[in-house]
């Protein structure tokens, strides 16, 4: 589905109308992203003859969604399965729409939509970026009903027409911090309105403005001291290096690995590194840049290197043009990112760590290649 929604309204009642595409006749909203984008998903539902209910869980979620379809759970996250079972049976409910399929309301969610026959469709940031997210039947990444065989996209492929005109959404970070800002706010200053509510990650507004302070600093001194590295990396080593771009440290893809945080995926890929690289090959691992203001692995790494006698042979960068860094690149590990979409558009093989909707293809793709 094109754009994102954050800056413009691209969805369409052609895009999601509700009785040709989604088959659902009463729509139940949980959890969406901040900002308005289920506010409006819900009016291009009802355009298309859908009704809907909107469930909050706190400030945040009233300050971007108002109106008479709304339902406030106040209660203990322990009622919660049973007071959404009333809402699904009360409203004769048959579709659930949610943001993220690992927040633990909406794990709660989707079980019981999965016990009352009740269809799922799940948002994600977006498999394709940008000016794309997606909307899933079932589940996103490792709960997805994508098949896994690589020979069915390339058989598929040929069949499809091409694919529309993208409408480009254009730089969304100003958008989005405006949106992530009112609502770490509006749940920081409005809490207690819904005083059993805990957030999946940690959103106090306080601490989210000492860390973006801290972050602008970071960015900046990165800029400075990071100049020139992907080119003397490339000169160096004449291609024989590997790419680990991070995630952020809470991603919900941990949930759908076997590693109880980045730092032990990391580990995993460093020690993998240092017993089977060739010993000029280099490691190149890449920051993501929305976790510069919460995490810094300067220290961890240079430990890490120090552990396997690794030297200088492990890069640790933050800002740096990314397909220039993919394009030379031996090889990319990735948990499951975007990243490794766009390295296979470079030709570069791909190992992912996690179960994503994209393993079988990008597994395939570094048994056929040169790894």
């Amino acid at each position: 589905m094109p754009g994102s929604g954050f800056v413009n309204r691209i969805s369409s009642v052609e895009v999601l109308d509700p009785r040709p595409r989604l088959g659902c006749k009463h729509a139940l909203l949980l959890q969406g992203p901040n900002g308005p984008f289920f506010a409006r998903l819900a009016k291009d539902l009802r355009c298309g003859g859908a009704t809907t209910t909107k469930v909050n869980f706190n400030v945040g979620d009233s300050l971007f969604y108002r109106g008479p379809d709304v339902i406030a759970f106040r209660d203990s996250m322990d009622n919660w399965p049973q007071r959404l079972r009333e809402i699904m049976v009360e409203k004769r409910i048959d579709a659930v729409f949610l943001f993220g399929d690992q927040r633990p309301i909406h794990l709660a969610a989707t079980k019981l939509a999965r016990e009352l026959g009740i269809t799922i469709w799940v948002f994600e940031e977006g498999y394709l970026r940008p000016d794309y997210v997606t909307c899933e039947r079932n589940g996103v990444n490792g709960n997805s009903l994508l098949p896994r065989d690589p020979d069915h996209y390339r058989t598929s492929a040929l069949l499809l027409p091409e694919p529309g005109p993208v409408v480009p959404v254009g730089n969304t970070f100003f958008a989005h911090a405006l949106w992530t800002i009112l609502a770490s706010v509006a749940k920081t200053l409005g809490w207690f309105r819904y005083p059993h509510y805990v957030h999946h990650r940690r959103t106090n507004a306080f601490y989210g403005a000492f860390c973006y302070i801290r972050g602008a600093f970071r960015k900046l001194s990165y800029r400075l001291t990071e100049r020139g590295v992907v080119d003397q990396v490339i000169t160096r080593s004449a291609g024989k290096y590997f790419v680990l771009p991070l995630q952020v440290h809470c991603d919900a893809q941990l949930q759908h690995s076997d590693f109880s945080s980045m730092e032990a995926m990391i580990e995993k890929v460093v020690s993998t590194f240092a017993s089977a690289a060739l010993s000029d090959a280099m490691l190149v691992i890449k920051h993501h840049p929305h976790d510069v203001p919460f995490r810094d692995y300067r220290r961890f790494l240079s430990d890490l290197a120090r552990q396997y006698k690794l030297d200088d042979r492990v890069v640790y960068i933050h800002d740096t043009h990314l397909p220039t860094l993919l394009k030379h690149a031996h090889g990319v590990v990735t948990m499951n990112s975007t990243v490794g979409s766009a390295a296979l558009f470079h030709n570069t093989p791909v190992k992912v760590l996690a179960l994503p909707s994209q393993r079988s293809s990008e597994t395939r793709a570094v048994t056929d290649g040169d790894s």
